[in-house]
């Protein structure tokens, strides 16, 4: 076991060297992996558990992150991951703080010696009352295959270490008529352009809204470089900067909700993760009549941040206009950076839009462990059709039991997605019940368990190629969906906006409900509609 330490240390000491990190899996038995990692692992380890049981037993030295706690610690700084896969890989989990992991750091996936042919705890979370794991997990298999990760106490070979990033660029300065958009992926140096901004910017009274303070150690690290008078604690957070004549500057931090009630003094307003907001907040802060500038996170865990530039074009007020800068040079760790490169892959974050697909479609069953090229093409159309899409939504693609899905292909690639789940089908459902979402919301609008009793399709996405859209694909794929179910009725629940609403009434589905409150992602409120299957 001391070897396994000695690799462990001497392989963090080399990546720190090469400002890179490095996933690592190990397939063990678990009493081999306590009693090693009791003795190895450094303080402030993240040990991920994904919440099945598991026979590990985080050491006292490491801090247990579970899956409705993983959002507390954005913006930290960690040596390890430890991913208890004895308990799950939870997709949304693992990306979200690998953006934690410091160069040097190792993202150490534990799994049991029978991966990959091995289940996912993870996933219990995310299905429906009534559907069994999957004894075999697709998204384990892809963690173990896809290249560019290391297995523990195996020689490695590190990358050459790359050139530095240029410098940042200067800040944009927001005035009454443009509207910033900073955008870039994790460790782009976002925050640090933010801070830059908020420095140089004239205005004497600043805001930055935010609804994760933990996130900004970055932000607020700067702001001490740059001069400022920055507190260790305190929500809402205050902060000051001296400036000629006697005056002084001041920046203020606080949540939406607060900054919408309170309205305090701002010459300029800065939001930080903006794809984090609902809608209605976002428009609401649109409406300042001051300079403004956000930032946001491309992709990952947060699920909206691909989508918000359209949100923000939509919404844009008379008079503005919306700039973007995009930061591309990574700055927290090299741009070589294995973890990175691994996150990419096996969580297809940087796929691209499938190229225009000539030529006349045909509609198949979809399996997704078919290969790995129909997967990306599919995946990309279904990730740019709906803003909110999650890493877990590809772990739930690859690995649930309860769907059912169809492509439109062409000869060379996919022009269309149809993406269902089954539902009902319980004969004797239970007063609460787990999954289910337009069936149990059947019986709540009319009090009658036969909702739950039938067995039904939910459309929970479809997509068409852009430059495809509006030839018939997305009908003739319901119209195959119709045909070739074996079900009672089909239900789809979307935003009740009229071009939707107009578009499934079209294909013959009947509105049942539209609800009275705005959807915290949409902005409108939400409808069901169903198609009954046995007239």
């Amino acid at each position: 076991m001391q070897a396994l330490c000695d690799w462990i240390q001497q392989l963090q000491s080399e990546l720190a060297d090469a400002d890179i990190r490095m996933p690592v899996r190990w397939l063990v038995k678990p009493e081999a992996a306590q009693h090693l990692l009791n003795r190895c692992l450094p303080p402030d380890t993240l040990w991920l558990d994904s919440g099945a049981p598991s026979p590990m037993t985080p050491p006292p030295q490491v801090m247990l992150v579970r899956p409705n706690q993983a959002q507390h610690y954005l913006g930290g700084e960690h040596p390890m991951l430890v991913v208890d896969g004895y308990s799950g890989v939870d997709a949304n989990m693992l990306l979200m703080l690998a953006g934690t992991l410091k160069p040097g750091g190792i993202a150490l996936i534990l799994l049991p010696p029978a991966c990959p042919n091995c289940t996912n705890g993870a996933l219990v979370r995310y299905l429906s009352h009534g559907q069994p794991l999957p004894r075999h997990s697709r998204w384990i298999k892809r963690l173990m295959t896809l290249p560019g990760s290391m297995v523990m106490g195996q020689p490695w070979r590190l990358p050459r270490r790359s050139d530095p990033p240029p410098p940042l660029p200067p800040p944009p300065m927001p005035d009454a008529h443009t509207l910033w958009l900073i955008t870039g992926r994790r460790g782009r140096g976002k925050s640090t352009l933010l801070a830059r901004l908020a420095d140089q910017h004239p205005a004497a009274t600043i805001v930055l809204v935010t609804n994760h303070t933990r996130a900004l150690n970055t932000f607020q690290r700067h702001l001490r470089q740059l001069g400022w008078q920055v507190p260790d604690t305190g929500v809402p957070l205050f902060f000051s900067k001296p400036i000629s004549g006697g005056r002084t500057r001041t920046l203020k931090i606080l949540p939406p909700d607060a900054f919408l009630a309170q309205k305090p003094p701002c010459e300029l307003l800065l939001v930080d993760e903006a794809a984090r907001l609902t809608l209605p907040v976002l428009r609401k802060l649109l409406q300042w009549p001051v300079p403004m500038a956000l930032a946001t996170t491309l992709e990952g865990y947060e699920g909206a941040g691909q989508g918000l530039r359209l949100k923000l074009t939509a919404h844009l007020p008379p008079g503005r206009q919306l700039e973007v800068l995009t930061l591309t040079h990574s700055r927290r760790w090299a741009a070589n950076d294995p973890l990175e490169r691994w996150l990419d892959n096996v969580c297809l974050l940087q796929s691209p839009t499938p190229h225009p697909p000539t030529g006349p479609t045909h509609i198949s069953p979809w399996h997704p462990g078919e290969d790995e090229d129909t997967l990306q093409a599919a995946w990309s159309l279904l990730q740019r059709a709906h803003y909110q899409t999650r890493p877990s939504d590809l772990m739930q693609l690859l690995d649930r039991p309860d769907q059912r899905l169809w492509l439109a292909r062409t000869e060379r690639t996919v022009a269309g997605v149809l993406w269902t789940l089954e539902e009902g089908g319980l004969s004797d459902p239970p007063l609460h019940v787990r999954g289910h979402l337009a069936a149990q919301r059947l019986r709540q609008l009319t009090g009658d368990d036969a909702w739950l009793k039938r067995r039904s399709l939910r459309i929970t996405r479809i997509a068409v190629h852009p430059q495809r859209q509006h030839e018939g694909i997305g009908t003739a794929l319901i119209n195959t969906l119709k045909e070739t179910s074996d079900v009672d009725f089909l239900s789809v629940s979307c935003a009740a906006e009229p071009r939707l609403l107009r578009f499934w009434e079209k294909q013959g589905f009947e509105r049942i409900h539209v609800g009275d409150k705005p959807n915290r992602a949409s902005g409108v409120p939400s409808a069901l509609l169903v198609y009954d299957l046995r007239t």
